[in-house]
């Protein structure tokens, strides 16, 4: 496996973890789809209860979590 994680895609403002938070919350109501990767991205989505444990994938030691 591999993960191409480009800047064009990922980057934009930086938000705090709360409001991140609350933005994930509120799109996963409207039925959208994320992208987490990295350590810090996906333990938030893990602490707000959009992913668990079972959907979170390792590629080089990269944690990502896939949400439909």
């Amino acid at each position: 496996m591999q993960l191409d994680v480009r800047e064009n895609f990922f980057s934009g403002e930086e938000v705090s973890d709360e409001k991140v938070a609350a933005i994930l919350q509120k799109e996963r109501n409207n039925y959208a789809m994320f992208n987490i990767v990295g350590v810090h991205a996906v333990k938030l989505a893990l602490d707000t209860g959009i992913v668990t444990e079972g959907n979170i994938g390792k590629v080089d030691g990269v944690p990502f979590a896939l949400v439909f």
